[in-house]
């Protein structure tokens, strides 16, 4: 068991590998991030293709709000978030040393929001158990027609109440988080499938054509997915077929 005296995330650009946390296991694959308290105790076990991770330390002044998101769980948090990890970032070095840390230390703020949001899906399962049902299913059926009313159905609510319902769980609306995790799903596949082209990527994910998923994907990540997939390689995130 290993542990670090500060608070800290963790996400996986390449690779992916099972984390022991106490009696827990999480299994961490690219594209998803794992909020660690400071003194938090786990082990890991790397997988065959290795891991890549970016970490980002958090100073001590975010060890209240990490305390408030994980002690409110009763399961370690793991954000298969909504995509659009800014690795431009990383790969910026005309910004000032000042400018950087700044832009770290917001972007590190946004994804404390996404960890507390995923906190609130995990705490409403009991109160919420259609929708967090449905909330979890989305991810397995990205490439299908998903809308509203079907959705609603599976989970047994009315269409409005299920909306009203989903975006408390989840702080999103239906169509927003659907979109976000689509681009998620794409990101992913730039790192594992790299073979793949912006077509087959487009269709995987469940856009409806490459142009429909460059637009999505623009307005989330901030770079056409050409862009994104030039600094993965750029960066060596890549597993190659």
């Amino acid at each position: 068991m290993q542990s670090r005296a500060v608070s800290y995330l963790s996400i996986v650009l390449a690779g992916g590998y099972r984390e022991q946390i106490g009696t827990a296991f999480v299994e961490c694959h690219p594209m998803e991030m794992r909020l660690h308290p400071a003194g938090e105790e786990h082990a890991h076990v790397i997988g065959s293709f290795g891991a890549r991770c970016m970490v980002v330390d958090l100073s001590s002044e975010w060890d209240e709000s990490v305390n408030l998101i994980v002690t409110r769980l009763r399961q370690p948090l793991l954000v298969r978030a909504p995509g659009c990890w800014p690795l431009g970032i990383v790969a910026d070095h005309s910004l000032s040393a000042d400018c950087y840390r700044a832009t770290l230390e917001s972007w590190a703020a946004g994804l404390l929001d996404i960890c507390e949001r995923q906190a609130r899906v995990q705490r409403g399962a009991d109160r919420s158990p259609g929708v967090r049902r449905v909330v979890a299913a989305i991810d397995e059926r990205l490439n299908q027609r998903l809308t509203l009313v079907g959705l609603a159905h599976e989970a047994g609510l009315h269409p409005t109440h299920f909306a009203r319902s989903f975006r408390s769980l989840t702080g999103y609306t239906v169509g927003e988080y659907i979109r976000q995790r689509r681009v998620a799903r794409a990101q992913q596949m730039f790192v594992t499938q790299s073979s793949f082209t912006l077509s087959r990527v487009a269709l995987e994910s469940g856009f409806f054509d490459h142009a429909h998923l460059t637009r999505s994907f623009r307005r989330l990540v901030g770079v056409s997915p050409s862009e994104y997939r030039s600094l993965l390689v750029q960066k060596g995130i890549v597993i190659r077929a």
